[in-house]
């Protein structure tokens, strides 16, 4: 009889060292995976960032090159305007206010 419980108390033992493994190696799974979390999500975020960088200087430099067209244009036009001649600017100031003389 006294085996007996002998044996008992020696497989509650091995039960419980088993459990115990179990835990410390759900523990070491669940730091691995949290591990292997971080790495992916900071491997996620670098591309991600790098994506949003690409698409900043791919904007600002078409928004650059809209402004210097612009620009460009305005320039052109405004010399085109300080070229015309003063006759012909009080021409059409006058055509202008005999138009809204004869409303």
């Amino acid at each position: 009889m006294a085996s007996l419980i002998e044996n008992i108390l020696s497989l509650e033992k091995e039960a419980d060292r088993l459990v115990d493994d179990a835990h410390a190696r759900s523990k070491d799974i669940l730091k691995s995976a949290d591990d292997e979390f971080s790495l992916f999500r900071e491997q996620e975020t670098k591309k991600l960032e790098g994506r949003i960088a690409h698409l900043r200087e791919k904007h600002e430099k078409e928004y650059n090159d809209h402004v210097s067209r612009a620009s460009q244009e305005h320039a052109r036009k405004m010399k085109s305007v300080q070229q015309l001649s003063e006759q012909f600017v009080n021409q059409q100031v006058n055509k202008i206010i005999d138009r809204f003389n004869n409303w």
